[in-house]
């Protein structure tokens, strides 16, 4: 388990107090597991009979498995209105102060003093279905981090610098880039491509979610807001390629 060390003193007392006050949450051996209602993770598919079934790919059965008492099993067609379990579970959650993928939980907090809040609710309902978290791959009061491949950020999701430094570090001097700006109430985000032989490649994206002040911003200062953005991230490329800016959004 890792605990953020960029808290303040009082929030990460706060945090180590509320694990410990739930370490009946956590799996810290086999026999921890014990097991959940079959009532709560039993499905029914409501299927039209002249509906013909979706055949899975072979090597995308693996992701559709699923584990009983006896053996593991899954799906080899396509299961259609099939919900995961935690996307049951967590429905009153989704989009407040959680996101999910699978088996892969996000809990996420506006203020870093309402984070133990937010957790003391994730584990009010981890523990009402018997569910079981794995301290190795648990990480409490982080500022930022990966999920499902990309940075989790104060100032939204981004891709992760692992994946795309060979491309951030080394800009080809003569490209035909061009930059999509996108504008919501909420938002901002952008995505920087390549234009090689007629076809486009992104090769950056950024997505920014907007604060309370930002939110008020009009139109245009919400543009201005992300070329600044914008200028601060892809500033190896500004230096070495011309980039054209393309948006819906009136100038005017």
């Amino acid at each position: 388990m890792k605990i953020g060390s960029k808290m303040t003193k009082n929030v990460r007392s706060q945090v180590i107090n509320c694990l410990r006050r739930n370490k009946d949450i956590f799996a810290w051996n086999p026999q921890d597991l014990e097991g959940i209602d079959p009532g709560v993770i039993t499905h029914h598919l409501n299927l039209d009979p002249s509906i013909k079934p979706i055949m899975l790919a072979l090597e995308d059965h693996k992701r559709v498995s699923f584990i009983t008492p006896n053996r593991t099993f899954c799906y080899v067609t396509m299961p259609f209105g099939l919900k995961t379990l935690v996307d049951k579970i967590f429905r009153l959650h989704l989009g407040r102060n959680m996101e999910v993928y699978v088996d892969d939980i996000l809990v996420k907090s506006k203020e870093a003093c309402s984070h133990v809040e937010d957790s003391e609710e994730t584990f009010a309902v981890l523990r009402k279905y018997i569910l079981k978290l794995n301290p190795r791959k648990c990480a409490f009061g982080v500022s930022e981090g990966r999920f499902l491949g990309f940075m989790v950020t104060q100032r939204g999701i981004e891709a992760n610098p692992a994946k795309i430094k060979a491309i951030l570090v080394k800009p080809i001097p003569g490209d035909t880039l061009h930059l999509y700006l996108s504008l919501t109430s909420q938002a901002i985000s952008f995505v920087l491509v390549r234009e090689e032989n007629g076809a486009q490649t992104p090769i950056y994206y950024i997505s920014k979610v907007l604060n309370r002040a930002e939110c008020r911003y009009t139109p245009i200062e919400k543009m201005a807001l992300a070329l600044v953005t914008t200028a601060r991230k892809l500033r190896p490329y500004l230096l070495s390629c011309p980039i054209g800016v393309r948006t819906n959004t009136p100038l005017k």
